[in-house]
C-alpha cells in the first residue's frame, strides 16, 4: 500500500471517530417519550410528569409523557421493549414491572433482565397501613392477634396482584406468620372506597393516596412499611419498629431503556436524572407524597435489581398467574 493510500485510510478512520463522538454528544437532539405504564392521575403518572419536566430542562429537549396502562404495567413495558434502542423511548419502571411480574407470571411479553437497560432508580416510597376510623382494629398487634385466632378472616385491598399493596400484605403474612385474605381491585381508589364502606378491613396504601383520608380522620394509620418514619406522616411508626425488624417494604420508580441502547446514551440520561432529583421542587413534592428522591449509578442500579429479585423471590414463592 502506498503512502497516499495509507494517509487516506488514516483520514477516513479519524473522520469516523469524530463522527461517532459527535453522534454520542448529539444526544438528545429531538423529543423524548417517557412511557408511563399506568393510568393518568395516579402516583406513577404524577411522578413521571414531574420528572419529565425537570429532564426537559436539563436535556434541553421536550420530554413527553405517554400513558400506556394495562395489566400491572405489562402493556407499557412491552411497548418500550419493542421501541428503537436510541434513547428516545424511555420506560418509567417500578418494583412491580421490573421485579415482581417476572416472578409471578408464567408468561410475559418481555424479559425484565434481558430486554432493558437499567438507567437509574430515582424515588423510593413506603405504604401506610390504614383501617377505617371506627374499625375495632386499633393496632398492628390487634391485626396479628385476630389473624392468629381466625386465619384468613381479615381482608386487605390491593390495586391488583403484584402492586405495592399486595407486596406489603404478603410480606406481613410472612414476617408475622399469619394469614390474610387479599381483595384485588382495578385501582387503589376503588379499594379505598370499599374500605370506607366497611367492605374490607385494611389497605397498605401509598402515603400520597392515604394522607387525605388520614387528615380528614376517615381512616386511622397503624404503621408504615418503610424502615424510617415518613416526613408526610410523622406520627406513624414503622412496622419494623413494632417487633418485626425484618419487615421492610419500599417500592421505587426508575428509568429503563430498550436493550441495545448505546452505553453513552444511558450514561447521559443517568447524569441528567442525578441533576433533576436535586431540584428543590422534586424534593418537596416527593416528600409530600411520602417518597424520597434518590440518585443511583448505572452499575449500582443493576446490582440493586438483582438484590430485589432475591428478596421477593422468597416472599412470593408459590404464587403463579
Amino acid at each position: 500500500m502506498n503512502i497516499a493510500a495509507k494517509k487516506l485510510l488514516v483520514g477516513v478512520g479519524a473522520m469516523m471517530l469524530v463522527a461517532g463522538a459527535a453522534h454520542a454528544q448529539a444526544y438528545p437532539s429531538k423529543p423524548i417519550t417517557l412511557v408511563v405504564p399506568f393510568n393518568a392521575g395516579g402516583a406513577a403518572d404524577s411522578t413521571g410528569r414531574l420528572m419529565a419536566e425537570k429532564l426537559s430542562k436539563e436535556l434541553k429537549v421536550p420530554v413527553i409523557v405517554q400513558n400506556k396502562p394495562g395489566v400491572s404495567g405489562i402493556v407499557g413495558a412491552a411497548f418500550v421493549k419493542d421501541a428503537q434502542p436510541d434513547g428516545y423511548t424511555v420506560l418509567l419502571g417500578n418494583t412491580t414491572i421490573n421485579v415482581v411480574n417476572p416472578l409471578i407470571y408464567k408468561s410475559l411479553p418481555y424479559d425484565a433482565a434481558k430486554d432493558f437497560v437499567p438507567v437509574t432508580l430515582f424515588s423510593k416510597y413506603g405504604n401506610a397501613l390504614i383501617v377505617r376510623s371506627d374499625n375495632e382494629l386499633k393496632s398492628l398487634g390487634g391485626i396479628i392477634e385476630t389473624s392468629k385466632a381466625t386465619p384468613g378472616k381479615l381482608t386487605y385491598g390491593t390495586a391488583g396482584t403484584g402492586t405495592s399493596q399486595f407486596l406489603s400484605g404478603k410480606l406481613l403474612e410472612r414476617t408475622a406468620d399469619i394469614k390474610l385474605t387479599e381483595v384485588p381491585y382495578k385501582g387503589g381508589a376503588a379499594a379505598i372506597t370499599d374500605l370506607l364502606g366497611g367492605h374490607i378491613d385494611m389497605i397498605f396504601e401509598t402515603v400520597a393516596a392515604a394522607k387525605p383520608f388520614i387528615d380528614s380522620k376517615q381512616v386511622r394509620v397503624l404503621g408504615v412499611t418503610s424502615d424510617s418514619a415518613q416526613e408526610a406522616l410523622p406520627e406513624a411508626t414503622p412496622i419494623s419498629e413494632m417487633g418485626f425488624p425484618q419487615f421492610h417494604m419500599e417500592s421505587w420508580f426508575g428509568l429503563f431503556l430498550p436493550k441495545g441502547t448505546p452505553a453513552e446514551v444511558a450514561a447521559r440520561l443517568n447524569d441528567a436524572m442525578a441533576v433533576a432529583v436535586k431540584d428543590p421542587e422534586v424534593g418537596e413534592t416527593f416528600r409530600s407524597m411520602g417518597s424520597v428522591p434518590e440518585s443511583i449509578g448505572l452499575d449500582d442500579f443493576s446490582k440493586a435489581l438483582e438484590e430485589q429479585n432475591d428478596v421477593w423471590k422468597d416472599v412470593l414463592e408459590g404464587i403463579q398467574l
